[in-house]
């Protein structure tokens, strides 16, 4: 049960992330490509992987698609990348022949700091700064910043991943599969009891905590036909179904006033970017096009939503747009894949 698990969830969050291509050394960093930037004006930045130069590398641009710099050069995939809460830093994973594991560096490339073997490309870093909760051996375990003071939290024999901190950093949420089941679960940042949240007969993933940290939204599943958009409070009750419909919906992101939610759908028989309330009301679609739009993120402010899409010549382009669905724009605008935009805080 759990390699089904496992086998469906993968399919679902890198369903392409991994196409197979030849490795070859590179050492061109700028890119004078995307739009135009005025000097006088600092811009925030956008951190994503692409595979342009041969290979699985971090870069960085402007959130117009300006000044879009290589900032990896290794003959491993470098990908996952997250940005310091600070913003001075990125933290990413990088999967060699035989071993994945994370590194930090300077937003420049410079700097680069081995902190951690991990065993899953998903982690995250406290609110704070000062630790991160990463997977490795199939369990939750935190460290410093700096890759020391390493503690496995959950320390069993079952298949947990996707470590989320809450907005306070005194908790971690997680996803553990026990029992043929899939839930959400929360553990103290310390350890301790280790609480099911869900505890439904299906599986629950892709857990987001509200800004306010008092509910989280997920993704529910029967593995079938459904998989809807539920909410549930940081102490397991108010259990809701607020997607409510017979489509898949999929990823949530709340917005960082904590008003809306944004995901993805394919109620009209492509996967599309959705934004609604909290509470489920005003289902809205952002994006409308016969080919994949997905993986969803709000910028600090809540104006702009940086997503992935084939919309153009079927390879994998970062595009940002308004909240609304408005002025949709490919930044990275270039003929290999791009994907993984994550907005510098």
């Amino acid at each position: 049960m759990v390699k089904k698990v496992f086998g469906l969830l993968l399919l679902y969050i890198f369903q392409i992330n991994f196409l197979l291509l030849g490795c070859k050394d590179s050492t061109v960093d700028p890119i004078p490509n995307g739009g135009t930037k005025d000097s006088t004006v600092e811009m925030s930045k956008i951190a994503f992987v692409s595979e342009r130069d041969g290979n699985r590398e971090i870069y960085i641009m402007n959130t117009d698609g300006s000044e879009q710099i290589r900032l990896t050069h290794t003959q491993n995939y470098n990908e996952s990348p997250t940005f310091f809460p600070d913003g001075s830093k990125i933290v990413f994973v990088s999967t060699g022949v035989n071993a994945s594991e994370l590194y930090s560096m300077n937003i420049d490339g410079s700097e680069l700091l081995k902190l951690a073997s991990i065993s899953d490309l998903e982690f995250n870093l406290s609110p704070d700064g000062s630790k991160i909760a990463y997977v490795y051996d199939s369990n939750i375990h935190i460290m410093n910043i700096d890759g020391s003071s390493k503690i496995n939290l959950t320390n069993n024999s079952y298949y947990n991943y996707w470590p989320v901190f809450s907005p306070d950093g005194s908790k971690i949420l997680f996803i553990s599969v026990r029992e043929e089941k899939v839930d959400l679960f929360c553990i103290n940042k310390d350890g301790g009891e280790q609480t099911n949240l869900t505890n439904s007969p299906n599986a629950d993933i892709n857990p987001d905590f509200s800004p306010d940290g008092s509910y989280i939204a997920y993704s529910y599943t029967n593995y079938n036909d459904e998989w809807q958009i539920y909410i549930v409070n940081i102490d397991g009750s108010g259990k809701k179904n607020i997607s409510n419909n017979t489509y898949w919906d999929d990823f949530p992101d709340f917005s960082p006033r904590g008003t809306k939610i944004a995901f993805v759908s394919d109620r009209f028989g492509y996967l599309d970017i959705y934004s609604m309330n909290t509470d489920g009301s005003e289902q809205t679609r952002l994006t409308n096009t016969q080919n994949i739009d997905w993986n969803p993120v709000f910028s600090p402010d809540g104006d702009k939503i940086a997503y992935e899409s084939e919309k153009t010549d079927g390879n994998r382009e970062i595009y940002i747009m308004n909240s609304d669905g408005s002025e949709q724009t490919n930044i990275t605008n270039n003929q290999s894949d791009d994907w993984g935009p994550v907005f510098q805080p």
